[in-house]
């Protein structure tokens, strides 16, 4: 929305909006606001749609996480848990965003602020660290005898010559 509005300012400052034919009709004008206005509604079908695959995306890892034996489930149920409740206020943000249009603007307005908050400032963030504490359980576990010399994605990026010199040449 900053976008369109800082164009929208910018083209209102830089370009003669008032008289485009002879007649000052403000063509220029109401060009303007009708595209303003296509924006904003633009802007906020894409934002209900965001919240949409939010919350199919977090459902889907609750179902998978939830499936999942637990003497073989990597993700804890508790994170996933966290995604469900995320997934939730999504739904009820996507439905704040559509009422807010249509039915009472300012009773919906104030409810999809303090779910968007809700959202991105206290849940995703910890969501995102329970994630980040816990990603290491999934990382593909390797057993000492394992040869990474000669695997390109593996090595310590030094060429397999040189690798090869090292480990032959004492100290």
């Amino acid at each position: 929305l900053f976008g369109a509005w800082g164009s929208a300012s910018w083209i209102s400052q830089s370009f003669t909006l008032t008289s485009w034919s002879n007649s000052n009709d403000a063509i220029g004008w109401k060009t303007l606001e009708v595209v303003f206005t296509i924006l904003h509604g633009m802007i906020n079908w894409v934002d209900a749609f965001e919240w949409i695959c939010l919350f199919v995306i977090m459902s889907l890892l609750y179902y998978s996480i939830g499936t999942q034996l637990s003497e073989r489930r990597a993700l804890s149920l508790g994170w996933g848990r966290l995604g469900l409740v995320i997934a939730f206020l999504c739904v009820l943000d996507f439905a704040a965003d559509l009422l807010k249009v249509t039915v009472e603007w300012r009773t919906f307005q104030n409810m999809a602020i303090i779910s968007t908050i809700i959202n991105t400032c206290i849940l995703l963030p910890l969501w995102l660290l329970w994630l980040s504490c816990t990603i290491h359980k999934v990382m593909p576990s390797t057993n000492d005898e394992d040869d990474y010399a000669t695997d390109p994605i593996w090595n310590r990026g030094i060429p397999v010559s040189e690798q090869q010199q090292r480990q032959t040449t004492p100290p």
